[in-house]
């Protein structure tokens, strides 16, 4: 019966684990470049945990939401357009929510949208910008890599061909 019982409790566990992990398909290099707003190259310089009280489903017991935004130093750009070499990246906190724990000093390829995935969530304000970007570990932001780069490149020159070719 003891067994049992402790049996239970690590499929139960296990089970609500599952339940709050992130699942998501990354999908391949060309369509996170087709999905994503802005592609870059840039270095992690900075972190600030944010926070906003969210009461879309109920006011009476609003939830407090945390996300990250980051500072990065871009050294490329693949895609979009920036007007500052320094932007802000928002993600999750990574605690089953897709975000992205970024590491300070390190080089990441970027994959990210204007929208942030709160935007339809009372208490949540934060505006649209030309320099910051929402992503998660469903876009493929990735460490660097000259494979992801290069697949990046070849994609976006094929791209461009093909606008060419077609008079667009």
């Amino acid at each position: 019966m003891k067994t049992t019982a402790i049996l239970l409790v690590l499929i139960l566990g296990l089970t609500y684990y599952q339940v709050k992990a992130c699942s998501c398909r990354q999908g391949t290099v060309e369509q996170g470049f087709v999905n994503a707003d802005a592609v870059l190259v840039g270095r992690a310089l900075k972190k600030e945990k944010l926070f906003f009280t969210d009461s879309t489903f109920s006011s009476n017991s609003p939830l407090q939401v945390g996300f990250a935004r980051y500072d990065f130093l871009v050294t490329s750009i693949l895609k979009g357009v920036l007007t500052k070499d320094t932007i802000s990246i928002y993600t999750g906190l990574g605690n089953g929510d897709c975000g992205i724990i970024f590491i300070l000093g390190e080089k990441y390829i970027i994959y990210g949208n204007e929208d942030s995935y709160f935007k339809n969530r009372k208490g949540f304000n934060l505006q649209k910008s030309n320099n910051a970007f929402w992503t998660n570990m469903c876009l493929r932001t990735t460490f660097f890599n000259r494979q992801e780069l290069r697949g990046i490149k070849k994609f976006a020159k094929k791209k461009k061909r093909n606008h060419i070719a077609k008079g667009t």
